[in-house]
């Protein structure tokens, strides 16, 4: 499987992705949902594999994060995204923040 894992955020990203929706209280069959709900979320890219994308809105030197988002693949109807400024010096050969 291919997996890149970043420890510093590189990747800025918007994601248009189908949610799972769920019904509270009896309905009809006409009433029921036949899709997910639409949602747009914007984040740095933390994991980027083939089953997933883990985006979060909060990076910390430390490498923690905040409001993580994980995103499976087969959710996702597009990505749209813009490079950090730095993005090249962080790929660098040997660079440990960015670990593939």
């Amino acid at each position: 499987m291919n997996t890149k894992i970043y420890l510093f955020p590189v990747r800025l990203v918007v994601v248009k992705w189908l949610d799972a929706a769920s019904q509270i209280g009896p309905v009809t069959t006409a009433e029921i949902a036949n899709k997910g709900i639409e949602r747009m979320t914007a984040g740095w890219v933390i994991k980027d594999s083939d089953y997933c994308l883990t985006i979060g809105s909060d990076a910390a030197e430390d490498g923690s994060w905040r409001s993580v988002t994980f995103i499976p693949r087969a959710y996702i109807i597009g990505i749209s995204g813009m490079s950090h400024p730095k993005a090249a010096q962080f790929k660098r050969e040997g660079d440990t923040r960015c670990v593939t």
